[in-house]
Formats: C-alpha cells, structure tokens, sequence
C-alpha cells in the first residue's frame, strides 16, 4: 500500500485507527492470556492500564469499576462480563474526534509500554519488505439506504455483500454494457448544468434518472426490447402523468419529514384545484403562505 493513501484520500485520522485496531488486537491477546492463568481481577487490572492511555468514558468507568470492586458486590459480575464480551467479540475503543488527548499523543506513550504495536518485516510477492510493516484489523460498517430504492447505476458488478464495486479486469469487456458503477454528478456539477442548461427540469430528469430504481428498469427493458437498441432517440421514464419519479434523495428527505408528521406535498400530487392553484401562485410569489 502506498503510505500516503490514506492522508492522500483526506482521511488522516485512518492512521491512528489502524494503530488503535493493532494495539487493541494485541491488548486482547494479553488480557485474556492473563485471565485465563491467573483469574478475573488481575486480567482487569490489565484492561485498566491499557485503557487509561486513551481519553474516553470507558477508560473512566473501567478505573471506577476496579477500584470499587469490594465495595459494590455487583462490579465484580461487571467485570466478568466484560471480560466475557472481550473473549466473544473483540476490544472496541470509541475515541471522538473531540477527545482532549489527541490521536497522535495516545500513540506516543503507547509506544513506551507493553501495549506497543510489534512491527516486522512481512513477505509481499515473493519479497521482503525493507522496512518494519504494521498490520491491523479494520473495522468497517456496512450502511443500508434510509429508503427501499437504491442508488441505479448501470447494471453493476456486485461483491459477495451485494455493494457495487468495480469489476476485476478480466470482466471488462465480457458484457455489452458496463459494470462500473456511476457516480452521479455533485452539487457543484449540478448547479453549472442548471446554470448551462438554464433548464431546472432537465437536472431533474438527471437526477430521477440515476437515482430511481424504477428508471433504471426502464431504461433497462427498453433496450432490451427496442428494435435498434444502438439508436435510441429517447427513453421516457416518467410517470403515466407525466412527472418524474422521486431521486432517492427526495425519497429520503421525504420520509425523515413524515416520521416527525410533516408531508411534503408537489404541484402535482394535490387533487384539490383551488389548492393546486393556490401552491402555483404561492411558489410564483403571488400569494402569502397560509396557514
């Protein structure tokens, strides 16, 4: 890997994770090697020390457990299900961005304990690396969408997790369209393409377009059924009235509103004229909103 990826991609802190994720690994080995030989409260007491370097309310907690432990009957039980969670899962560490003892500092002085990270050369391709390598685990969270709709792209290759990913180079040219998934313009192309077009419904159609599900079948069926699907003029995907269907985007904001029991309402979707014609000229300015 090239050792500026990650401050390259503007991701800084990835570093001090992936410092976190090997110490932690490591401190889990030794606790639970400590709890397994010689029992509950020495192998906390580990925990204790290894989670003071960091400045969180576990490092807190964890210290006010240990030092009451023979007061409080209950911290002992806490204790041992901790530990419990420590052997099942792993050894999470939360550290927020606003912590007052920052990322870098945390590593220095892990550095001069037990709970350094070890690092050593590793063989890649066949080669011995020239300089000491750290390896660690990353943890990573797989996000669902708010909405049912997902982001279209066109046809897309997918990974065993079902997320879009660009295919291996061997795949490139084996299907007649392209499996890279496409990433839909930003806000700043999208205000230079109003701007050019001087065309808001175009945008609109644009963003409905890579955004919806059911657009995306559209255009899918159409040219595989178009007589001469290599010169296609047009392809609608809109609505039987004539409007656009919802970009995910929309979908979403739409939903979060209605949970707290605000309903976003077009043009379009009111079926009460005198309302229609109301909203019309409210939106052209004509008209106070009321209430």
């Amino acid at each position: 890997m090239d050792p500026t990826s990650l401050p390259g991609r503007t991701n800084p802190g990835r570093v001090f994770e992936m410092y976190f994720n090997a110490s932690s690994r490591n401190a889990k080995e030794i606790i639970l090697h400590e709890y397994h030989s010689k029992g509950l409260e020495s192998a906390f007491e580990m925990f204790v020390d290894y989670i003071s370097h960091f400045d969180t309310e576990l490092s807190v907690a964890a210290k006010h457990v240990y030092e009451n432990r023979h007061n409080v009957p209950e911290y002992l039980q806490i204790m041992k299900e901790h530990l419990d969670v420590l052997t099942e899962k792993e050894n999470y560490i939360y550290y927020k961005i606003s912590s007052r003892k920052k990322g870098g500092y945390c590593i220095r002085d892990l550095e001069k304990t037990k709970w350094a990270v070890p690092k050593q050369s590793v063989l890649i391709g066949g080669k011995m690396t020239k300089k000491p390598v750290t390896i660690a685990p990353l943890y990573v969270l797989l996000l669902a969408k708010a909405h049912d709709n997902y982001l279209s792209c066109p046809s897309p290759y997918l990974n065993h997790y079902g997320i879009p990913v660009k295919p291996p180079s061997s795949m490139k040219h084996s299907k007649p369209w392209s499996c890279t998934p496409t990433k839909l313009s930003g806000e700043t192309e999208l205000r230079v393409m109003t701007t050019n077009t001087n065309n808001p419904a175009y945008v609109a159609e644009f963003i409905s377009r890579n955004s919806n599900m059911e657009s995306h079948m559209k255009m899918c069926y159409a040219l595989l059924t178009h007589k001469t699907p290599t010169n296609i003029d047009y392809i609608n995907t809109r609505n039987p009235d004539g409007s656009l269907p919802d970009g995910n985007p929309l979908e979403i904001a739409k939903n979060i509103m209605r949970n707290i029991g605000i309903e976003f309402v077009t043009t379009d979707e009111l079926e009460d004229e005198e309302d229609k014609a109301y909203l019309e000229n409210y939106i052209e300015g004509q008209h106070e909103f009321k209430k």
